[in-house]
């Protein structure tokens, strides 16, 4: 295994913040807007299962048994769960305050953040990474690798089925369980150096993936193929990567991606703000609020990070998961 770090996953990871930054803008403002609508549709099916397969193909070190499973446990609790809580107070105070701008309007019992219920809606992801994380620490190994991929990968197939009304209003079960299957996939990928530069399987993929979508745009939403049509998505995005790391500034959007964590975890609460801000002027006009709101929640979120967030060694730490 090299230590060398691949450059087309950062920059599908930075592709990928800002495909998430701006389904988190459109979500309010979507409503009786057909384009928009079709657009978000089109976002949600890959773009969270992207971050997930990523993650299982940067995490063969689960299994590799390098470190105890005592020390992996605690590096992916610092990593995962310490920003998953502390966001989770700040977010709390957030709401409270600025009530009118939080995308959800409901109240929160407590335990349920412990089953993922976070106030910072957005970070169901953490919980959920942790969790996929805690099972392929303790449970998975290069032997049985194939079989937690395959099993996993029949959850996420039979997701969408379950009704979406189960689980908690920051955390449902069936978007859940639809992500676990990219985690063990990307796991197994990552054993078995699997790569995405096959350019026949690509062009498959993107004929099936734009079937999917045009169906569903009809009306003939085909629940059973929705982690087909994902996985098929991620697919070409990974082959397109490969192929973007070779031209001038994929740099760039490299390191776009190197901090798609800090812009993930930041842009939440920095759109409750900025929705205070640019409804007086721009929501009548829906595409150029979420051009402006998104550009300019992951500018900030960057500035802050960079300048500010990891210059403090407590609050990386807090804020972030980051130990340096």
């Amino acid at each position: 295994m090299t230590n060398k770090r691949n450059i087309s996953f950062d920059i599908a990871k930075g592709i990928g913040i800002i495909l998430v930054v701006f389904g988190h803008v459109m979500s309010p403002v979507m409503e009786g807007n057909k384009v928009m609508e079709s657009i978000y549709h089109s976002l949600y099916i890959f773009h969270m299962p992207l971050f997930f397969l990523l993650s299982g193909l940067v995490s063969l070190r689960l299994i590799k048994q390098e470190k105890s499973k005592v020390e992996l446990l605690k590096d992916r609790a610092i990593r995962l769960i310490t920003p998953y809580f502390v966001w989770a107070i700040i977010y709390s105070i957030m709401k409270i305050v600025m009530k009118d701008q939080v995308r959800f309007q409901y109240d929160y019992s407590p335990w349920t953040i412990l089953v993922g219920n976070n106030p910072a809606g957005q970070l169901w992801f953490l919980y959920v990474l942790f969790i996929c994380s805690v099972i392929a620490i303790f449970l998975v190994n290069e032997k049985n690798i194939k079989w937690w991929a395959l099993g996993t990968g029949i959850i996420s197939l039979l997701a969408p089925i379950i009704p979406m009304d189960i689980g908690f209003p920051g955390i449902y079960l069936y978007f859940s369980l639809y992500q676990i299957g990219f985690f063990f996939i990307g796991l197994y990928f990552a054993q078995k150096g699997f790569t995405f530069s096959n350019g026949i399987i690509a062009l498959v993929c993107g004929l099936f993936y734009a079937g999917y979508i045009s169906l569903c745009l009809i009306g003939h939403e085909l629940l059973l193929l929705m982690f087909i049509a994902g996985f098929s998505a991620i697919y070409v995005l990974l082959y397109l990567c490969e192929k973007l790391e070779k031209i001038k500034y994929s740099d760039k959007i490299a390191w776009l991606g190197r901090n798609s964590m800090n812009i993930y975890i930041l842009h939440a609460p920095i759109l409750v703000v900025g929705r205070a801000v640019l409804k007086r002027y721009l929501i009548s006009i829906p595409w150029l609020y979420v051009f402006v709101l998104s550009i300019g929640a992951i500018i900030i979120a960057l500035l802050v990070s960079n300048l500010i967030i990891k210059k403090i060694k407590i609050l990386n730490l807090l804020l972030f998961g980051a130990k340096k």
